[in-house]
């Protein structure tokens, strides 16, 4: 169904009768208005089915393209003009095209994801069966002395090579138990890891209702999922948290409703500067947002945050009462080799509120932390 659709956007006129999709629009005949009407309707019921069928997964922001293709249908009506006609449908062929080539991407991507852990898993367990054969090989030998050892006849030496075994039983036991409490431990971090990662599409008590993107509680989880990952494979994990400056003020000035739509535009600015494959965009808390940058130096992460600092102070965010302007503040930061997922949390949530008390429109980052220490 999605190839028929996307078909019917991008099929040229001019190429041959075997192509799929109607011919251009030229305007209702004098005679046939009807038909103008019927073929507005069924494209504006196609473009209904591609809003369907978009995956609803909050990191590919799936609000914002079935509200923009809510737009065109509200746009197509059995008047337009033939130019009319045409733009809608370039706009429609841009935003079908550029969705499901994301989703192609991202799904591409959790397939490469999900292969990884899997053979992580798999090289755990194998590696734990050769771990089972040596402590079998070693209880084998013990159990073979303490056979000799009976076969001894002064009483002594029975009691005296009974207790060195029994002691090397007793270690074997103590390391065999150690390995299997680490062993159960790693392999039940790697399912969940693997578990976080097959979240290909949001539940209702894991999406903000807002934004449509992951909320808190999902952000929790994929954080401890992504610093067991970042570990495992020693690659590095960013994150960003982002706060409007005086956000309160502009609920005040223009109302709760238009700070609901600020917000909305603001996390549709975030994707633009911070979409990749793995990128995990989350509202964090009332007017704060904060990005998981996976296997992404925190270098990659600062560009982007003050990127979209720069932005918002040269443009506005468009509301039903007119352009808004905000600015933020923003802490960036790269997890260390010993801290936990609620250490590099609250150390990014203090260069943020540091950020903040120091005016705003901001972003404190690690290299800026270790610059001023070097001063002092």
């Amino acid at each position: 169904m999605k190839k028929w659709i996307k078909r019917l956007f991008t099929a040229n006129n001019s190429s041959t009768k075997s192509k799929i999709g109607p011919t251009r629009f030229t305007g209702p005949p004098a005679d046939n208005s009807h038909l103008a009407t019927e073929l507005t309707q069924s494209i504006a019921l196609f473009l209904t089915l591609a809003q369907r069928y978009v995956i609803n997964c909050p990191s590919l922001n799936p609000a914002y393209f079935k509200s923009e293709i809510h737009k065109i249908i509200g746009e197509y009506h059995d008047s337009l003009t033939a130019s009319s006609e045409a733009r809608l449908r370039e706009r429609s062929n841009k935003l079908i095209t550029g969705q499901w080539d994301r989703e192609s991407e991202y799904l591409e991507d959790k397939e490469k994801e999900l292969r990884l852990i899997i053979e992580m898993i798999t090289s755990e367990i194998k590696s734990d069966d050769a771990e089972c054969r040596t402590f079998s090989d070693q209880m084998s030998e013990s159990l073979a002395e303490l056979q000799e050892v009976v076969e001894v006849e002064d009483i002594r030496q029975i009691r005296q090579r009974m207790t060195k075994v029994l002691d090397q039983v007793s270690s074997h036991l103590a390391r065999r138990t150690a390995q299997d409490e680490k062993r159960i431990s790693s392999l039940t971090e790697q399912v969940s890891i693997l578990q976080s990662r097959l979240e290909l599409t949001g539940t209702e008590d894991r999406i903000d209702p807002l934004t449509s993107l992951h909320n808190r509680s999902a952000f929790d989880d994929r954080l401890n999922a992504e610093v067991g990952l970042s570990r495992r494979l020693n690659k590095p994990l960013s994150l960003v948290i982002v706060d409007i400056d005086q956000f309160a003020l502009t609920n005040q000035t223009y109302g709760d409703l238009i700070g609901d739509e600020v917000l909305v535009e603001l996390s549709n600015q975030l994707f633009k500067e911070f979409f990749h494959k793995t990128d995990y965009i989350t509202r964090f808390d009332g007017d704060a947002f904060a990005v998981i940058l996976c296997q992404t130096p925190v270098e990659t992460a600062i560009k982007g945050t003050e990127n979209l600092c720069r932005v918002l102070g040269k443009t506005t965010l468009a509301t039903s009462i007119g352009d808004v302007t905000i600015t933020i503040s923003a802490g960036v930061a790269e997890l260390t080799e010993s801290e936990s997922a609620e250490e590099f949390k609250e150390r990014v949530s203090g260069m943020q509120l540091e950020a903040l008390s120091d005016g705003g429109n901001r972003v404190v980052t690690v290299k800026q932390e270790m610059d001023e220490e070097e001063v002092a």
